[in-house]
């Protein structure tokens, strides 16, 4: 008995390496780079954070939500995107009274990308 659990634990004891994924130096897996939306309104939590790869100039917000919770001002929230030969998006942040914010056409470098969201980024 002492000798399987011997051979127990050092079997457990490589469970981490075999379920560990390769990560660069900002702990990300290959292949993705963050996303940092920070909050600049002064009076509005940004509720919302919905995006879609940029290919043919027509956004499809349908399918990209990538955050949705509370983020008050001052506030920083970091999404990981995957990135690769194609790593461009447009990126929509919506306020608590609905109110949005877009930027179309953002290229996301590998070392991440980061947008503080303020009035004049306001959509008319």
């Amino acid at each position: 008995m002492k000798g399987f659990l011997i051979s127990l634990l050092a079997l457990l004891s490589l469970l981490p390496l075999a379920c560990t994924a390769p990560t660069g130096d900002d702990g990300l897996d290959p292949g993705h780079a963050y996303l940092t939306i920070t909050n600049g309104l002064t009076w509005y939590n940004i509720v919302k954070i919905i995006g879609c790869r940029s290919i043919d100039g027509e956004p499809d917000w349908g399918f990209g939500r990538f955050w949705e919770g509370e983020l008050a001002p001052g506030e920083s929230v970091k999404i990981v995107l995957p990135i690769d030969s194609y790593n461009i998006y447009d990126i929509r942040c919506e306020n608590e009274n609905g109110a949005t914010y877009t930027r179309y056409d953002v290229e996301i470098p590998e070392d991440g990308y980061t947008w503080e969201v303020t009035q004049e980024d306001r959509d008319d």
